[in-house]
């Protein structure tokens, strides 16, 4: 039997953050929206229907510009993010709440397992997405 396995984080911040200043630091420290030769991101006014789209890699700044119009509209943002060329990766959910202080991610994209099981290697995950995030001063507070 073949069961699926759904895998996830979250990441509580100390303080509020900006969603873009957050996905900088993950891209300068080696996440990369390369999926597949494709951006896969949640549109404007997707309303919690997670209705990902796909760009062709070139348009980053387009999807840029959705994302910051995402963010001053208080909507939930969602950027398929993989580390360098590993094609490893997830969903980066960034929530929309007041206090801006939630990162969730979903791991989905080749996920990585514990040698011999279909359990989560998540710590494989979590130091290439604390170091890039704590660089500059954000701390994080919870993950769970």
């Amino acid at each position: 039997m073949n069961m699926s396995v759904d895998a996830s984080m979250e990441f509580e911040f100390e303080k509020p953050f900006k969603v873009m200043d957050v996905i900088d630091k993950l891209i300068h420290a080696g996440w990369t929206y390369n999926d597949n030769g494709k951006i896969v991101y949640l549109p404007l006014n997707d309303n919690g229907l997670y209705s990902w789209q796909t760009a062709s890699i070139d348009c980053w700044h387009d999807v840029y510009d959705i994302i910051c119009e995402k963010i001053r509209d208080n909507e939930l943002v969602g950027l398929n993010l993989t580390w360098n060329d590993t094609m490893v990766g997830g969903q980066f959910l960034f929530h929309p709440d007041e206090n801006k202080k939630l990162l969730s991610v979903n791991l989905t994209i080749n996920r990585i397992k514990i040698d011999g099981t279909n359990d989560t290697d998540f710590s494989w995950y979590i130091p290439k997405i604390i170091e890039a995030i704590e660089e500059d001063g954000y701390k994080i507070k919870i993950i769970k």
